[in-house]
């Protein structure tokens, strides 16, 4: 997990856990099994907002908690950005903000996944194709799946 994001979360997959000599990087090429990781902690967010859910009903709480996710490959730089006190380590990049996008688009409790990713993915998740969609700081559209939670 990399940070808070007002009430969204940045987690990241795939990149170095120490930064290189030569300068902070993601850990190069997509690899199959970094999108089967982030796939199968995805796979795991939905079950935990129902017992999440359930525990604020035992409360008696009226509110319901739902979550959007969206994911992206490439590649990224990864390190610590700004300075002294303002220190980040944090990955910024087009992939970045390509998930970023995509969680806005996600249905309730659905994930958005980019063709990069469907394409390292294993076949064990359930996807279907969500057609092309144009997206704000992307110049070509982008080809998108959903993926089944079930």
């Amino acid at each position: 997990m990399d940070k808070f994001l007002g009430d969204g979360v940045l987690v990241t997959f795939g990149d170095l856990a120490e930064p290189l000599a030569e300068g902070p990087s993601s850990e190069g090429p997509a690899r199959a099994e970094t999108a089967d990781a982030m796939l199968a902690f995805a796979l795991r967010v939905p079950e935990s907002m129902t017992d999440l859910n359930g525990e604020l009903d035992r409360l008696a709480l009226s509110m319901r908690l739902q979550v959007r996710m969206g994911a992206a490959s490439g590649y990224c730089t990864v390190g610590d950005f700004g300075e002294g006190d303002r220190l980040d380590y944090t990955v910024i990049g087009p992939a970045v903000n390509l998930a970023s996008r995509l969680e806005a688009l996600a249905p309730v409790d659905g994930l958005l996944i980019d063709e990069a990713t469907h394409k390292l993915a294993s076949a064990k998740v359930q996807r279907s194709h969500w057609g092309e969609h144009q997206i704000k700081g992307v110049p070509d559209p982008v080809s998108l799946c959903s993926v089944t939670f079930s």
